[in-house]
């Protein structure tokens, strides 16, 4: 939940939740690059619309990981920019539908 804020905006997010918001991340740029005609390609081709990355998460190597995880983490510090802060919701599960357990 995002609510406007004065302060300074930072937020510590726990280990398993900054796991969980990279591994929805990836997805949902995986979906949105297949969505406009990417394609899996062994190395980047604009062109062709080709990507490595188009990979389910568990594929992904760990500096290509790195890339989501840093887009979680650094979050609270681009929405403090313009006056929001993000408020944890006591029992939200990130993970994509697909990855959750019963």
């Amino acid at each position: 939940m995002l609510e406007r804020a004065r302060g300074s905006g930072r937020a510590l997010f726990r280990a398993d939740t900054v796991a969980q918001l990279a591994i929805a991340e990836h997805d949902r740029w995986m979906r949105q690059k297949l969505a406009d005609g990417w394609t899996y390609g062994a190395s980047r081709d604009d062109d062709a619309r080709r990507h490595p990355d188009i990979v389910p998460w568990r594929q992904l190597p760990d500096d290509r990981r790195e890339i989501d995880v840093a887009r979680i983490t650094q979050l609270p510090a681009q929405l403090a920019r313009i006056g929001y802060r993000i408020i944890p919701i006591e029992g939200f599960d990130a993970r994509p539908a697909g990855r959750r357990r019963s």
